[in-house]
């Protein structure tokens, strides 16, 4: 058992849980996007670091949609449209 196996698994768990809220808490899908996204920012390190276009391709799709969805979720009083 080794953390970045089971933090990205926690992280997971509790964007499930959050999945099924009425009204979603800010806090857990803040914690399930870190966790998942501990793993994924070091996949996308290692392929910047390696030049390699496949990791970075793979991982890029999460980076992009967690800053979307914390910027959504975050809120400034408007409505998402």
């Amino acid at each position: 058992m080794h953390p970045f196996t089971i933090l990205p698994l926690l992280g997971q768990l509790l964007l499930i849980v959050t999945l099924f809220q009425k009204t979603p808490n800010k806090l857990l899908t803040y914690l399930g996007i870190g966790g998942i996204g501990l793993l994924l920012g070091f996949l996308f390190i290692i392929g910047l670091m390696s030049a390699n276009t496949k990791i970075i391709a793979c991982s890029l799709p999460f980076i992009l949609l967690s800053i979307i969805a914390i910027r959504q979720n975050s809120g400034n009083g408007k409505a998402a449209p």
